[in-house]
């Protein structure tokens, strides 16, 4: 048993809204699939559930059984297993919604101080979470432009880092360290 229709109906979703959300994560899904997940004749795959979680702002393994997640997990070879998120993890989540929270007040709302916090964020990225920073604050997305964008904003940082380095690497290597 699951509890996805509950976690819908209290979002106050129709099977509809939320199978054209989860379209963006696998254009595969339809209301009858959605039906399907609900009614516990089918599981989704780990992307498809962590979307579902995603956009019904809980978690994997608060919308189905733990049978239903080690059954969703083993079946589906080709991808990894999720481990089960800290709560730390979960709270964060729920605190990134649509729009963006700077990190202070995400600091202020978990109790944590600045490197914890990212520490978290950190740790959600790995459980594959799309956590978005565009300078206005962090928040979770499904849209693939913003991801994209993300990372191509990040991708340019990581280069212009590795660039900087340049010189104190070829420096290591005159020196013979390897690097």
């Amino acid at each position: 048993m699951n509890n996805l229709k509950e976690a819908r109906e209290a979002m106050g979703l129709t099977q509809k809204e939320l199978a054209s959300m989860i379209q963006e994560t696998d254009p595969r899904i339809d209301v009858g699939m959605v039906s399907r997940f609900e009614n516990g004749v089918c599981l989704p795959t780990p992307v498809v559930a962590r979307a579902f979680a995603s956009r019904l702002s809980s978690s994997v393994r608060d919308l189905f059984s733990e049978e239903g997640q080690t059954y969703i997990y083993d079946v589906t070879a080709s991808e990894a297993p999720i481990e089960p998120l800290p709560f730390e993890v979960e709270d964060l989540l729920n605190e990134l919604t649509e729009w963006p929270r700077s990190r202070k007040d995400l600091c202020e709302a978990l109790d944590v101080d600045d490197r914890k916090l990212r520490l978290l964020i950190s740790e959600a990225r790995r459980h594959g979470y799309v956590i978005v920073n565009h300078g206005s604050g962090y928040y979770k997305t499904d849209d693939v432009n913003e991801m994209a964008g993300f990372y191509k904003t990040e991708h340019g940082r990581a280069m212009s880092i590795l660039k900087g380095l340049s010189p104190l690497k070829k420096y290591l290597k005159t020196i013979g360290v390897n690097v």
